[in-house]
């Protein structure tokens, strides 16, 4: 049934995406994200790389790295020069070289990484938000995207001030996500990134600029026609028209096919906590050149970094990933899946958050899973370098399970959750299919220990997630006893709201605060009520 949808869109491209560029006189760049690193007090090494596509021209041997902060300093130019030779991508089977010059059967990218040494005067020390930024025209033509206007990414750091300086290291992130991806096949990647000082670190979509205040603005596209991929079913679903936006920044709809009648909803998901992004491309042109951008797309990642000091979260940097993704007509092809995650002996889901104590082990089995029987698994983590001294292993054969052995030590306590990735990767050409699932593990000296019975305290494992938030955040708890409500505090002590716990039972439950974005920015408090008496407060904190 997927045949008809692509036949369908084959004579559509016209009209799915309304008012798109097909210039292909674009320029090289079609990816970026600048990251930096303080080397010594008010001296940082900042490093900007960019993803060219391999049809368009060479870069460059330097770049010019703007560094201005905005009403104290009018700022200047530092020359950004590039290290070392592009690295060209490898997205494809081993039957397809390693090369930019394809003749442009199978599109490819480039990374090149410049850097450059800043050292902040003792007067530019004075001023305390800062923004680094770079910029060169013109942006590829891509199908989520009007026109072809400036190519800009930034960085924002804060210095603090001359008496409280502020000596950060920016997130940083990890390998690039796959670029190219299979049409109309479920997949889930990653945009994570990695902080040395231990921040909390927020996700979200952001738009892409043309400058520091403007945004590039987004095409429209129109509705199509789904047709459910069991080819014994006549069933089809209506994917509206509208407009694509930073949250939702490509033609990716989900669909309920055990509906009588299926309905298709827009499905573009990014995980706040850790970067783990989801969709399911629905649209693809085929016969159409890289440099058109019809399969193309435009999705930014933002991270920011708070710090708490002197008992405030404090903004302390700000970090943002262009990427692009195309789109590519892989065949049957079906993704294969990171499968039955268990946990000491209790099954989870990747979203899930494993709790540990110094001492207690982990004991983590994945599968590899894949519907299309002859394709060979390929199962990798980097679990080695997120958590310190784990040992993950993988065991021989087309669909093999990996292992990952813990053991936390007191040194491994931390407020912060310990994120991981497990990729399995099959072996389909040309594009090979992908999922990467992410893991969490937080270490506490307190609270319930993942996979183990044990008695629960009344006042044990009560967390706000994420913490800072933007617009949403969730609570945890785990009771022996049962608990009426949740009552939020303003740091006043004074009551905004309340949550009322209807199901009011025991053992582990989770709550979202629903009216969390009808309030300000600050810090709030909230107290875990059960019989009319606290069990436990918690301090949170919203950021615009």
């Amino acid at each position: 049934m997927k045949k008809k949808i692509r036949n369908l869109l084959a004579g559509s491209a016209a009209l799915l995406f309304a008012g798109i560029t097909q210039n292909v006189q674009a320029t090289h760049v079609q990816g970026t994200e600048m990251t930096y690193l303080c080397t010594a007090p008010g001296v940082y090494q900042v490093k900007l790389k960019w993803y060219r596509d391999c049809s368009g021209v060479m870069a460059p041997s330097t770049a010019s790295l703007n560094i201005k902060s905005l009403g104290c300093n009018a700022g200047r130019y530092v020359t950004m020069t590039k290290v070392g030779q592009g690295v060209i991508g490898n997205p494809y089977c081993p039957q397809i070289p390693v090369s930019c010059n394809n003749n442009g059967v199978y599109p490819n990218y480039e990374e090149n990484t410049f850097v450059a040494t800043v050292t902040f005067s003792a007067a530019e020390q004075t001023c305390q938000d800062w923004v680094m930024s770079w910029s060169e025209c013109c942006r590829p033509s891509t199908a989520n995207l009007q026109g072809q206007g400036t190519m800009y990414t930034e960085a924002y750091l804060n210095l603090g001030t001359p008496n409280n300086p502020i000596n950060n290291n920016s997130p940083e992130f990890g390998s690039l996500v796959v670029p190219y991806v299979n049409a109309y096949q479920p997949i889930t990647i990653s945009a994570y990134a990695t902080d040395i000082d231990g921040d909390s670190l927020v996700y979200s979509f952001t738009t892409p600029l043309d400058n520091p205040t403007t945004a590039v603005p987004y095409n429209t596209y129109a509705s199509i026609v789904i047709n459910d991929p069991d080819t014994n079913s006549t069933k089809t679903a209506v994917a509206p028209a509208g407009t694509f936006t930073a949250t939702y920044p490509m033609h990716s709809f989900n669909v309920d096919w055990t509906q009588a009648t299926p309905v298709a909803l827009p499905y573009f998901d990014l995980n706040a906590n850790n970067g783990s992004l989801s969709f399911t491309p629905t649209a693809y042109f085929p016969n159409t050149a890289s440099n058109f951008g019809l399969n193309k797309y435009v999705t930014v990642v933002k991270v920011d970094e708070y710090r708490t000091i002197n008992g405030q979260a404090v903004k302390v940097g700000t970090v943002r990933r262009d990427m692009f993704i195309t789109v590519m007509d892989c065949g049957p092809n079906v993704n294969p899946r990171v499968a039955n995650p268990v946990a000491n002996n209790q099954a989870i889901t990747p979203n899930d958050i494993i709790t540990l104590r110094p001492g207690t082990p982990l004991n983590l089995t994945v599968l590899a899973d894949d519907k299309n029987s002859n394709d060979v698994l390929q199962m990798t983590s980097d679990a080695a370098q997120m958590l310190p001294g784990s040992n993950f292993s993988v065991s021989p054969g087309n669909r093999p399970t990996g292992t990952l052995v813990w053991i936390p030590t007191a040194a491994d306590v931390s407020n912060q959750i310990y994120y991981f990735r497990i990729t399995v990767k099959d072996n389909a050409c040309p594009v090979r299919g992908v999922q990467v699932q992410t893991f969490g593990v937080r270490v506490s000296n307190t609270g319930g220990v993942t996979g183990t019975k044990e008695t629960v305290v009344a006042n044990t494992n009560f967390t706000a997630y994420p913490n800072p938030f933007t617009s949403q955040v969730n609570f945890k708890f785990n009771l022996n006893t049962k608990a009426e409500k949740i009552v939020i505090c303003n740091v006043l002590g004074q009551q905004v709201d309340q949550i009322s716990l209807l199901k009011s039972t025991t053992g582990e439950q989770r709550i979202q605060w629903a009216n969390a974005g009808k309030h300000a920015a600050g810090i709030y408090i909230a107290k875990l009520v059960s019989t009319d008496k606290t069990v436990q407060t918690l301090k949170f904190t919203k950021v615009q």
